[in-house]
């Protein structure tokens, strides 16, 4: 059985070290996307044909149903 009081982590000098010497923990970014390429990947998502399903068969009288779901997926992109 595995004795949590004997587990230890790191001490604030061997954090600091390894922080110096490896860099944070973080992986680079190679490319950055623009607005156009991050709404391509959003239009190509199963949940946004979804969205825009539902919003195609709701009835006339109740557009607004559908439309501002849409109005919220386009505020939620994010750059």
């Amino acid at each position: 059985m595995l004795d949590l009081n004997a587990v230890t982590g790191l001490f604030e000098q061997e954090a600091l070290s390894l922080l110096k010497q490896d860099g944070y923990n973080k992986l680079p970014s190679i490319e950055t996307r623009n607005f156009l390429a991050i709404a391509w990947n959003s239009i190509q998502a199963p949940i946004f044909l979804l969205l825009i399903g539902s919003g195609v068969i709701f009835p006339k009288d109740k557009w607004r149903c559908g439309v501002l779901p849409l109005v919220f997926w386009v505020f939620s992109l994010r750059i």
